[in-house]
């Protein structure tokens, strides 16, 4: 089955209906299956680069379909909706959303980016706190990288974030 932004779009309204009804009759607290529904709606894709297979084609053409998917699920669950709006967020400060150029990137951060949006490509990658953690961690070792790159200070970025991954 192909995804669209308008398909996966309309799948986030209904899981948002859905859960807004369970919110009505008591329902107060996330669990794992709400994540999952999430995943089945195809809300993932709109993060994943359509060179890997996914709807995000740039940061003009794919920032409010992401938007929007959120304010949808927002109406449902915002709890929900707070935990999904921090991938995107981490993902477009650590650049890997930015019209990401892989000419221009560092091979280690290059090899992560992969390895991070390929997780989210294939549905079983962990979505949260683990991507969050982690995407956390590469920012900070990236940011550390940028200062050092003054070149003066004798460090590479490759060197600084090369510790990130034990896959790269």
């Amino acid at each position: 089955m192909t995804l669209s932004t308008n398909g996966v779009l309309e799948n986030v309204e209904t899981l948002a209906h859905r859960l807004a009804s369970e919110r009505r009759f008591g329902a107060r607290e996330l669990s794992a299956d709400h994540f999952a529904a999430v995943a089945a709606t195809g809300f993932h894709q709109l993060l994943v680069p359509e060179s890997m297979g996914g709807l995000w084609a740039s940061t003009a053409r794919s920032t409010r379909a992401v938007a929007h998917a959120i304010s949808l699920i927002a109406a449902g669950a915002s709890s929900l909706a707070l935990i999904l709006s921090m991938e995107p967020v981490a993902m477009f400060v650590t650049g890997w959303l930015a019209d990401f150029h892989a000419d221009e990137a560092d091979p280690t951060c290059l090899c992560q980016r992969q390895e991070f949006v390929g997780l989210l490509a294939s549905g079983a990658g962990a979505w949260g706190v683990l991507l969050s953690e982690r995407t956390v961690r590469f920012a900070t070792a990236l940011s550390r990288a940028r200062t050092a790159t003054g070149r003066s200070r004798g460090r590479s970025p490759r060197e600084a974030v090369g510790t990130m991954s034990p896959s790269c």
